[in-house]
């Protein structure tokens, strides 16, 4: 599993990488073309638009998997080293019912929906724009299968001798 996810993170980490730096570049065109140029494109604000869409999407995809994203732990804190491990497991299955239900299902049925509207400077569907959510529940699916597989094996572990061990190991994992 840890492969897959080094190969997940290494394609999102690439993918953003490329997204954040054309949109760089699209920026730095438009306030040259704007100011100095004074022929402002249009085409250029809505392809950073959307690409903003897609970045965000996949961003919070990779947080998801590298257990980045934001939490609240005032309860958990409080609780000793078995119900942490417990809410733990708990949280990658709402994020892989919330990737499931709202992202994948919803996107697809946002896409279904605006898959007839084209984008008045590109004239592109918007359904390509919209396709970044099912996508982003994707990878928001397989992160959290991935996590929750391996906070499994980390519970195997629980035993007098392993508690320092298995601390540590669900700290790192987002508890």
């Amino acid at each position: 599993m840890q492969t897959l996810k080094k190969y997940l993170n290494k394609f999102l980490e690439t993918v953003c990488s490329v997204l954040l730096a054309v949109m760089l570049l699209l920026v730095l065109w438009q306030i040259f073309a704007r100011t100095i140029l004074n022929d402002p494109s249009t085409v250029t604000e809505e392809v950073v638009r959307f690409a903003l869409v897609w970045l965000s999407m996949l961003a919070g995809a990779y947080s998801v998997g590298r257990n980045a994203h934001v939490v609240v732990t005032f309860v958990q804190d409080k609780l000793n080293r078995k119900y942490r491990y417990w809410i733990a497991q708990v949280i990658h299955v709402f994020f892989m019912l919330f990737s499931l239900s709202v992202l994948i299902y919803g996107g697809y049925r946002g896409i279904l929906i605006s898959i007839h509207q084209t984008s008045p400077s590109l004239g592109i569907s918007m359904g390509y724009v919209y396709l970044a959510v099912p996508i982003a529940g994707i990878f928001f699916f397989l992160y959290s299968l991935i996590n929750l597989i391996d906070l499994r094996k980390i519970g195997e572990l629980v035993d007098e001798d392993n508690r320092h061990e298995l601390e540590k190991e669900v700290n790192n994992h987002g508890v």
